[in-house]
């Protein structure tokens, strides 16, 4: 007899096969290539708050967090975050403007390169930092704010993600909670 967890991770497998399936390119008799919708498919974990909304998060990296970081948590409205992220990039222009003007004038062009290049890296490792994190640090808020896990859904974007998940669709449910 199977349990229910080893059933789930069977479904999962299968549905990760299938997916990986779907990303392949048919070859048409004439020879020409197209992609199948599958292609771009991503894996979303879909939370439910009490009252019926639904929010779906990507899992793993997050481009939108890498590039607009605090852009990024200001839209998700993780207040903490967006001071964080606020407070360095602030806190690294006003060091890079203190460091200009009390370095000598025969030094300042090179340690002024000096500074923006530490400061590229830091600002970049930062930038890492909330690729790596961000849709872990939106789903912490999700479930602060009271939504529960109920399915890992494949999806296109996080709207579609929502869209299958409250119709029941089947086809792009890995697993439901």
């Amino acid at each position: 007899m199977i349990k229910e967890n080893e059933f789930n991770v069977m479904r999962m497998v299968l549905l990760f096969y299938q997916c990986i399936l779907q990303w392949k390119f048919i070859k048409l008799p004439t020879h020409k290539t197209i992609k199948l919708r599958g292609l771009i498919m991503k894996m979303y974990k879909v939370y439910v708050n009490s009252k019926g909304n639904s929010e779906a998060v990507k899992m793993g990296w997050s481009w939108t967090a890498f590039f607009f970081t605090w852009m990024w948590a200001l839209g998700k409205k993780i207040w903490r975050l967006t001071t964080l992220t606020t407070g360095i990039f602030i806190m690294t222009l006003v060091v890079a403007f203190i460091a200009v003007a009390i370095v000598p004038e025969f030094a300042s062009k090179l340690s002024f390169e000096f500074l923006l290049i530490y400061a590229g890296y830091f600002v970049l490792g930062f930038s890492v930092l909330m690729g790596f994190n961000g849709n872990q640090w939106y789903e912490n808020k999700l479930l602060t704010q009271g939504y529960r896990f109920q399915a890992f859904i494949i999806a296109d974007n996080s709207k579609e993600a929502v869209i299958s998940y409250t119709q029941k669709n089947d086809d792009q449910y890995l697993m439901a909670a």
